[in-house]
Formats: C-alpha cells, structure tokens, sequence
C-alpha cells in the first residue's frame, strides 16, 4: 500500500469525526461494514493498520481485558493530522495549526529507478530554498534501525 493509499483510508476512517481518537465501531461503520462479521472485521482491520502504522498516520489505543491487551481505539498521530490539516492542541491548551503540505514539491523519476540519497538531498534543499521558514525531517529505515536527518535553516 502506497502512502496515497493509506492516506485515502485515514481519510475515510477520520470523515465522520472532528475529533483525532475513534472507537473501532466507528472505524467499521466508516467503511459500511457489517459490525457482525467481528472476526473478518478484526483481519481487515489488521491488514489497514499495518499500512496505516507503518506511515505513522494511527496509533492503536489498548485496554486490558481478561489478562491481555485488547484494540480498543485508534487515534491519530501528528503526522495524521498534519495530513488530514487538523490543529494540534499543545500542551498549554493552545491550538496551532497543522503544518500545511508544500504548494510545490520536487520533481521526483518516474521511470522506476532507484534515486540515491544525494538526489534526495538535493530535492529538499531545492524545497527548503523555496520555504526558508521550514524544517525538513525525514527517517531512513535501515535493517540495522533508523536514521534520523534533519536539515537546519540556511
């Protein structure tokens, strides 16, 4: 699944509420699926959640129940709602916007090739030049954990 992908499925998850946690009820009804079938609702929901968590767009939300943790809720993390452009509530009770995404992003190959990390680089410098204000972060997953690069202000 693509991070189009997922985001389309956040989208639809999230349409029927302002708030940034919903139950998984909720999380069937979104989809018009029968709140019945609870095991064929569980793997279906399992297999979006492994997209949905692997772009950082949800959070599960566990009880304990008999002994064992149980799904209960999803809530969005900041990337969800950066992508959604829901406010984020600070710790002092203020809302601040959701970082909007850039107008205009970097040409990237379609011609299936790999590109290399310095191209990378490149583009969001190009991007960075565009919004000086901005900061760019983005993680690299290796087998052997992740890197963290983040590019600071010109």
């Amino acid at each position: 699944m693509t991070l189009q992908t997922a985001t389309e499925y956040l989208n639809t998850l999230f349409s029927k509420t302002s708030g940034d946690v919903i139950t998984l009820p909720e999380a069937y009804s979104a989809f018009d699926r029968d709140a019945h079938e609870v095991r064929a609702n569980r793997i279906w929901l399992g297999n979006k959640l492994t997209f949905l968590k692997r772009y950082d767009l949800v959070k599960p939300l566990y009880i304990m129940k008999d002994n064992s943790q149980v799904l209960e809720k999803l809530q969005l993390t900041t990337h969800g709602k950066s992508i959604l452009q829901r406010p984020e509530v600070t710790t002092n009770g203020f809302v601040e916007e959701a970082p909007s995404l850039p107008k205009e992003v970097p040409e990237i190959p379609k011609n299936n090739t790999a590109i290399t990390l310095t191209e990378v680089i490149e583009m969001l410098s190009e991007l960075h030049k565009k919004d000086k204000e901005s900061t760019i972060t983005f993680d690299i997953k290796l087998r052997e954990g992740i890197v963290s690069v983040r590019m600071a202000q010109a």
